[in-house]
Parts: C-alpha cells; sequence; structure tokens
C-alpha cells in the first residue's frame, strides 16, 4: 500500500475527524457526507506515491451514496493518469450511486474482493507487457474488467484503500 507524502498526511490531519484515520488506509468515518469523501479523496489522489484508489462506501444514516458518487466521477476525470475503483456495499439502499459511478467510468463492485483480482491482473499485464513475465501467465478471471486506463502500462504498487464504517 502507498505510504503517503508529508504535504496530503497534513491536509488529512487538519481537515479531517480525528477519530479518523490519516494513514493508508484513509477513513473517513460514517458521519462522512460528500464533502469530505471528496476532500479526501482530491488529496490522496494528488499524492504522487498514489496510483490506485479503491473508494469503500456502506451506507449509514447520513452517508451520501448519490452525491458522493458523483464526486468520485468528477476527481475520476480530473485525475486520468491515475485509476478509481468504488465498493459500494449495501445494495437498494445505495444502488442509484452505483449506477452514477459505472456510468460515470468509474468500475463499481459491490464487494472489493474483486477489485484486488482485477487490480491484479492489471499489474500482472502490466509486467508482461514490459516483458517481466511471459504472456503466457495472463489468466483473467470473471471479475476482471477490460479498462481502458492510461495508468495501465506502468502500475506500480501504490494502492490505497479508503474506507468508510457504518
Amino acid at each position: 500500500m502507498a505510504r503517503f507524502n508529508v504535504a496530503t498526511i497534513k491536509a488529512l490531519q487538519k481537515n479531517l475527524p480525528k477519530e479518523g484515520n490519516i494513514y493508508n488506509p484513509v477513513d473517513v468515518l460514517g458521519d462522512a457526507k460528500a464533502e469530505r469523501f471528496q476532500f479526501a479523496l482530491e488529496k490522496v489522489l494528488q499524492d504522487d506515491n498514489v496510483d490506485i484508489v479503491i473508494v469503500l462506501l456502506c451506507p449509514t444514516a447520513v452517508t451520501e451514496p448519490e452525491e458522493t458518487a458523483k464526486a468520485i466521477v468528477k476527481l475520476n476525470k480530473k485525475y486520468t493518469q491515475k485509476a478509481i475503483f468504488a465498493a459500494y456495499m449495501g445494495g437498494k439502499k445505495i444502488e442509484k450511486g452505483s449506477e452514477i459511478l459505472s456510468e460515470g467510468g468509474v468500475p463499481c463492485f459491490t464487494f472489493p474482493e474483486p477489485i484486488v483480482s482485477c487490480i491484479k491482473g492489471m499489474v500482472t499485464y502490466s509486467q508482461a507487457r514490459e516483458g517481466k513475465l511471459p504472456m503466457e501467465t495472463l489468466a483473467f478471471g470473471p471479475n476482471c474488467l477490460s479498462l481502458d486506463i492510461p495508468i495501465i502500462n506502468s502500475i506500480p504498487l501504490g494502492i490505497i484503500f479508503w474506507t468508510s464504517t457504518p
């Protein structure tokens, strides 16, 4: 997992609740509204040590899945050299948010495990393209998407897991 630079840590520390986690994995807490998600995600995306972000969202009484999804899509369009994945866990309660993400080009899953499998496939593919692995080693499972993400050609393992706990 990525180690954030000092500027990222200071910005998160200044603006996130003290009960949250400012290190990787970032925890914006269960009372986070879309604005807090957007702030934290943008700070993490600005960090040179981060290449891929996994956003986890679980519904709570105050969660704004649709507004948060719109913020994620907006940042996905702004930071095109970084890959953003989302796991929207909560079924019908967050279904509209999941649709916004998918329609906005952000791969959205119901659990994080398939995302990790997909990222593993992307890294393996990148290594095979660079000649570090034989192409025959490529074996993509049913949970992996075909993605057109520029970072796929040079993926270091800078992944953050970002959680919101109910």
